[in-house]
């Protein structure tokens, strides 16, 4: 993933345990985080910029499943895909290459704009937000937003403040600790958890079991830090588990634990020209 965590435990994480992190699959909680997706590019990309080949950009690829998957919906929907994934983990990297060899992955110094990549017309940008804060973000936000052509879309997923709250279960994502309890005054003003504050989530399936260390955004924060660096959004979109998934959900049924933004880069006002009347 990209940028910094609670004292960096995410990317410690990472770089001991990528093969771990790299055995995460759909058979889980995660597979909501990308079922929809196809009905999003068709909706927002594909009937609105018909081309014959798009760029991807994914943005925190980690161990490369999520660029994995958004290449397959491309090439499944007919169109050519030129695939580049950035990351800070030279051993995320390495698995990533081995799973998409056709893919271009390159390491990211995260301070360093980026340069020399050229435009992009789908950008990616999974679970990366969520491990930074408010600052933190807007600063990522404003790397990406000048990669992403005017007719493109990019796509942001992070957890919503339903999957934190203890009282809630999930098939498999474990929510269970003490970084999870709101804090006592903001309760008071009728909130769930204050902005930046430390939050964790342990995911599992049959082959791994990975612990996240991040930081809680409310949909406002999220919504501010878009405006701030010259995106709009064009859909909130929440996935509920269904029955047809065929997944043994829990709270999914209910809840979405996912977030999906839809956004666009913001156009620059035409200027307006007052033409004098001649005579």
């Amino acid at each position: 993933m990209f940028g910094s965590s609670h004292d960096e435990f995410n990317q410690v994480n990472y770089t001991k345990a990528a093969d771990i992190h790299n055995k995460i699959d759909l058979n889980s909680t995660l597979y909501l985080a990308y079922r929809d997706i196809p009905d999003l590019l068709e909706k927002h990309l594909f009937s609105q910029n018909k081309k014959e080949s798009y760029r991807l950009l994914d943005f925190g690829c980690g161990t490369g499943l999520s660029t994995e998957i958004i290449s397959k919906i491309v090439t499944t929907a007919g169109y050519k895909i030129d695939i580049v994934g950035i990351d800070i983990s030279d051993e995320n990297l390495k698995l990533a290459h081995l799973r998409l060899p056709q893919a271009k992955f390159l390491k990211v110094d995260p301070n360093q704009p980026l340069q020399n990549l050229g435009n992009f017309d789908i950008i990616i940008c999974n679970f990366v937000l969520v491990e930074n804060k408010y600052k933190e973000m807007v600063k990522i936000l404003k790397i990406i937003q000048p990669l992403l052509m005017y007719s493109g879309v990019l796509i942001v997923t992070n957890c919503t403040s339903k999957v934190y709250q203890r009282s809630n279960r999930w098939y498999s994502l474990n929510n269970d600790f003490c970084e999870n309890e709101p804090i006592e005054t903001e309760i008071k003003q009728g909130l769930k958890f204050k902005k930046d504050q430390p939050v964790k989530l342990q995911f599992f399936t049959k082959n791994s079991s990975f612990t996240f260390f991040d930081f809680f955004h409310s949909e406002k924060d999220y919504r501010n830090a878009y405006e701030k660096s010259g995106l709009e959004l064009s859909e909130l979109h929440k996935p509920l588990g269904l029955k047809n998934d065929c997944m043994p959900w829990k709270s999914e049924t209910k809840y979405s634990p996912y977030k999906i933004h839809v956004l666009t880069k913001k156009r620059e006002p035409e200027e307006k020209f007052i033409k004098k009347a001649t005579f």
